[in-house]
Formats: C-alpha cells, structure tokens, sequence
C-alpha cells in the first residue's frame, strides 16, 4: 500500500458516512447538489458537446488529439440519489487521455423521484447512437452503482440479441442492491465511505416495483452467459469487494471472459484518487484495453482469471493471496487448533505467512505442518460460509531467503507493512527475527 493510499484512507475514515442509514440518505438527498461542473482539465483535452436525449442532459467529450477510436458510454455512480461529482470527472478524464476515448456521459434521473426503468430507456437511446457513428468499438463503464447499470446494460444487450459493446469496465461495482452476499458484513468493517443499510434503502428506491433481484438492479444474480469482456478494477477495503469476487466466479463459470483486478488496500472508487499510485496503474491498464494495447504486467497486484477463479472455487490457496488478512490454524500436540489473524502473500504456486521466529505457530509448526486458512478481517473474524483450504506449511529461516521473500510483502502492503514493523520494533525495543511460513497444498 502507498503513503498517498493509506492517507486518504484514514482520512475517508474522518468524515460521516453518507450511508449509514435510510435517514441519513434522505437527509443528504433534501440538500443534494446539481451535478459537478465539467472542469477546465476535461475542456484542454476534449472538445465538449452538450446534448438533450430523452429529456436528459447527456454530454459528449471528443478527444482533441490522440484519439482511439474507442467510445465509452461512462454511468456514474453515487448510489443513484447523488449526482456526478468532481472525483468522476477526474476517471473520465483518464479515459480520454490514456485511452483516446470519446465518453459520452448521460446524468440519468436519480432516485428516489427517478427509477431504474427511466434510467434503462436513456441508456438504450444513447447506446444505439454510439453504436452507429463507432460500431463494434463502443464499451460500456461505470463506478458503484453506474457499473452495475453498465453491466445490466450489457446484459439488456444480449438480452435483446443487439450489438454487444466490445467490453464492460466496471470499477467498484455495486452489484447486488440487496447486499445479501454473507461476506458483505466483515468486508464493511473494512469500508471508510459505505455501509449497508443506506445503500440498500437507495436500492430499494431505485427498483420500486422492480424484483431486487432481477438483473436490472442487480445483474450479479442474471444469467452471466455470452457477455462481452469484463474488466473489474476493485479495492479490497470496500464492502463490494465480495461481489466483485462473486461476479468473477459466476462469469468463469458460465464460460466468459473476466479480469478482477484486486488492490489489496485500496477503498470504494480508489480510481477517483489519481493522486494514489493504486489509482494511476489501474487507470493506465483501462487505458490499454481502451486502445486494445497489451498492457505492461502489475507485479503489485492480485489479477483473477478464468482460470484461475476454477482454482479459487475450490479452495485453492493462492486464491487466498488476494485477502488482506488469512486466519492461520496451527495445531497443538494434543490436536487443539489455535488460528491467528496473518498477512498473506503469493509465491509461485505457494501462500506466505510472515511471522516472529518465536512466535507459537513457529513451535507448533516444528511439531505438526498441518495448517488450515481462512479469510478474514483484521481482528481475525472469518465471515460465514467462509471456505476453509487446507495446507502444510515450511519453516524458512535462512536471512537472505527471509530478506528476499520479504520483498512480497512490503510490494502488497506498502506503507501499511513499514509502519506496522517500525511500532512492533518500538514495542519489543528490539527488532525481532523473522521467518517466513512457505505454505503448498498436503
């Protein structure tokens, strides 16, 4: 994790959480804004061009040079009560500038005056548009709640038999308005900026009569077949992220083509941050896929795959490696199982656990390799329904192995792993030794 992440984060935690409750959604929408102004930034890149579709405002931003050919339909989130802020136009600004694209913004009615049905009819309108002055080279994006009507749109598409977009880019997509997904409660106690309980009132507003789960609202419970590719740019301190792993599954799963691309520390719409490192590499691989570029490799971050979700489904432990936290169960000489809240880390086809070199699992490891894994959160907790994936584990204390091995930790955790390290060293007035646990399937 980067200085500038860990800042912000702990600066988002500072301030209220506009959707702790119903009230205080309702509160917030009685005082609600108009929409951000286009920024000077957004006018020396693009040339902009207002428009009026089915009574609504919808913006068109052509690039000034460096065009792609690409067009990206862009739905904003703000968990369909709050309208488009600045942080939004900072991420279409990066689409146009990384990746040359035309974006056509439409600001949709928002709820509770406004329901999804609307928002669907302007969606269609614009996308037949798009469609017919750029053909197969038009995709579809969101943040929050705009992905998720992103990816309904894709869905509606194929629905429809029409054009499919050449590929959905969601980032920190709200997925499920009914947020039933049984991770979702620890992943909140991670979250700086969202809680459960507003979110599913602004939900449940924005279908009105609609079934909440019908895949206009919440496309993660639609039949994910035969959908163009999906791209997801999610942050794991944001309690969508269990969705967005859920998604990942069910796409691979009915035979698609999906990239989660996972940020360990980063919160909900991180890619509205452009001053983090985080922000700026996601960004730069949009704008690769933007101009159909093979990107360079992030050798930072947990990507899922296809492939690789097959593995997750069944417990692999590497999946594992893209979870803040694991909880370790090491077991006692009398079979007693003691688990433990630890850093993870990926080796190759291995899980890393770092650990003081005289620490109790490091003993009861001399004695029994067995271990168990599970995700968690930072105090420990493992949500309900949680798979747990067995493992034997390898004690490696060689200084120059420990040192290089190390290397992953400090890559995942950044800033984090540093100060955590310096206030243990400060605690013991020593600096402990370190081993490192190397982690393989029994």
């Amino acid at each position: 994790m980067s200085i500038s992440m860990a800042v912000t984060r702990m600066l988002l935690r500072t301030r209220p959480v506009g959707t702790k409750d119903a009230a205080t959604v309702l509160g917030r929408v009685a005082d609600r804004k108009p929409a951000a102004p286009i920024p000077r930034a957004i006018h020396r890149l693009a040339t902009v061009r207002e428009l009026t579709v089915d009574g609504c405002r919808v913006v068109q931003l052509t690039p000034k040079s460096g065009a792609s050919g690409a067009h990206v339909i862009y739905t904003h989130g703000g968990v369909y009560v709050y309208p488009l802020v600045a942080a939004h136009w900072q991420i279409i600004a990066s689409l146009i500038a990384s990746g040359g694209a035309t974006v056509t913004v439409p600001f949709y009615g928002l709820a509770p005056e406004h329901h999804v049905d609307e928002a669907y009819d302007l969606l269609d309108a614009v996308y037949a548009a798009a469609v017919r002055t750029h053909g197969d080279r038009v995709y579809l994006a969101g943040d929050s709640a705009g992905g998720g009507l992103a990816l309904g749109q894709a869905i509606r598409l194929r629905d429809a038999r029409l054009t499919p977009p050449r590929a959905v880019i969601l980032f920190s997509p709200w997925l499920d308005i009914t947020l039933s997904n049984p991770e979702v409660p620890a992943a909140a106690r991670l979250d700086p900026m969202l809680a459960v309980a507003g979110m599913v009132a602004a939900g449940m507003w924005w279908a009105d009569d609609l079934d909440p789960r019908s895949p206009l609202v919440s496309p993660l419970f639609a039949d994910l077949a035969d959908l163009p590719p999906v791209y997801v740019y999610q942050g794991a301190h944001d309690l969508l992220a269990p969705d967005a792993k859920a998604l990942a599954r069910a796409v691979a799963a009915a035979g698609g083509r999906i990239e989660l691309r996972l940020y360990a520390s980063a919160f909900h719409d991180f890619v509205g941050a452009p001053w983090t490192p985080e922000a700026r590499r996601a960004l730069r691989h949009v704008g690769s896929v933007l101009r159909d570029e093979t990107a360079p490799r992030d050798r930072k971050l947990r990507i899922m795959t296809p492939s690789e979700q097959a593995g997750a489904a069944a417990g692999s432990l590497t999946a594992l490696a893209g979870e803040p936290f694991a909880s370790l169960t090491t077991f006692r000489k009398t079979g007693v199982p003691v688990s433990t809240p630890v850093w993870v880390a990926r080796d190759g086809d291995a899980l890393l656990v770092v650990t003081p070199s005289e620490s109790g699992k490091v003993k009861r490891l001399r004695n029994n390799t067995r271990v168990e894994l599970r995700p968690c959160d930072r105090r420990g907790r493992v949500p309900a329904g949680a798979p747990m994936i067995e493992g034997s584990a390898r004690i490696i204390d060689a200084p120059e192995e420990v040192e290089r091995l190390t290397g992953t930790f400090r890559a995942k955790y950044g800033f984090e792993y540093r100060v955590v390290m310096l206030i243990e060293r400060i605690a013991a007035r020593r600096q402990k030794p370190r081993v490192m646990l190397r982690i393989t399937a029994p």
